[in-house]
């Protein structure tokens, strides 16, 4: 009877659902700082990885791709999921994202949140209000798949992807290939820090662009053959999260 209980207990997952066996992550090979890193010691690495340990067998497989091709990995189920990923309503269509009962976004649910900021040569002229850029026909350096491109062809921008890490994007503004480039805070004011010679030629802009937040999303495909799972795993990154950073509420 004893080694009967026993097992039952190995078979009981840590939470009500059980868990999948191997989960298949797949996130940006560069660096955006400090959430995921190439080392893997990000702080979305950290939280998910944390996450996963209340979930009885589970195993998580973290793989860096470019972020392209691990959004189409994701459209084909090749991956279960994909983070740190914006959102877009075109990503519907193969992603899963944390929803609240009346159908929006649950931003509680998120990873991250991170502001986006516009930077530019010395001499520009580029000006951003917050609200307008003026001349708003400026052509804009983004990351190659980066979501950002779409609001700054709203506000009447043309976006160009000139690369996948920050680093090469700073060096085709330095260049005069772009007007300006938008890019993440924190990841661009690093680079700009570690190239001096690169930085003296720039500027940041004072107002950020926007704010920006991010989650770990799943395949559609992966949604129907665990059901409920998702949920759940959102819930655990949510508790986490907030433990992690309580001056931050929704």
């Amino acid at each position: 009877m004893p080694q009967f209980i026993c097992l039952l207990l190995l078979l009981l997952p840590c939470v009500a659902h059980a868990s999948p066996l191997l989960l298949r992550l797949c996130h940006d090979d560069v660096d955006l700082a400090p959430w995921v890193l190439r080392d893997g010691k990000g702080l979305s690495q950290q939280l998910i990885t944390q996450s996963g340990l209340a979930f009885r067998s589970l195993e998580i497989e973290m793989l860096p791709l470019a972020w392209p091709r691990c959004l189409k990995l994701l459209e084909s189920g090749q991956v279960d999921g994909a983070f740190a990923t914006s959102y877009l309503a075109e990503r519907e269509r193969y992603a899963v994202y944390p929803r609240k009962s009346d159908g929006s976004l649950d931003h509680g649910m998120r990873l991250n949140s991170v502001t986006y900021t516009l930077y530019v040569r010395q001499e520009s002229s580029l000006q951003w209000n917050g609200k307008r850029l003026n001349p708003s026909g400026a052509t804009v350096g983004i990351q190659h798949g980066f979501a950002v491109g779409q609001l700054l062809r709203e506000l009447g921008a043309t976006p160009k992807a000139l690369a996948r890490d920050t680093r090469d994007v700073l060096r085709h503004l330095a260049a005069g290939h772009v007007d300006a480039a938008a890019l993440q805070t924190t990841q661009a004011d690093l680079e700009l820090r570690q190239q001096p010679a690169i930085a003296q030629r720039l500027r940041k802009l004072a107002l950020p662009l926007t704010e920006k937040y991010y989650y770990l999303v799943f395949s559609r495909n992966f949604e129907q053959q665990n059901p409920g799972f998702s949920r759940q795993f959102w819930r655990q990154l949510q508790m986490l999260r907030d433990k992690q950073s309580p001056h931050k509420t929704d």
